[in-house]
């Protein structure tokens, strides 16, 4: 039970840098493909993919802010 509770510590304490890089790639990924289209980095899997993973993390942090927020801790 001690080791779950210190891997749940971990991944909270590294959700946010997770959803920070990928942010910052999703908008690096955007910036090239306003500047060269040819690329088509936004039409490309592995972005639709980045993105899906971006929005988990970010309702996953928000739901944990939440509850850390009405619990009071």
């Amino acid at each position: 039970m001690k080791f779950l509770k210190k891997l749940l510590s971990l991944f909270l304490d590294v959700l946010p840098h997770l959803t920070l890089a990928l942010a910052f790639v999703l908008l690096v990924c955007f910036v090239i493909d306003r500047f060269n289209q040819a690329m088509a980095f936004i039409n490309h899997d592995l972005t639709k993919w980045t993105l899906a993973l971006l929005c988990v993390l970010v309702i996953t942090e928000s739901i944990v802010y939440i509850v850390k927020r009405r619990s009071g801790k």
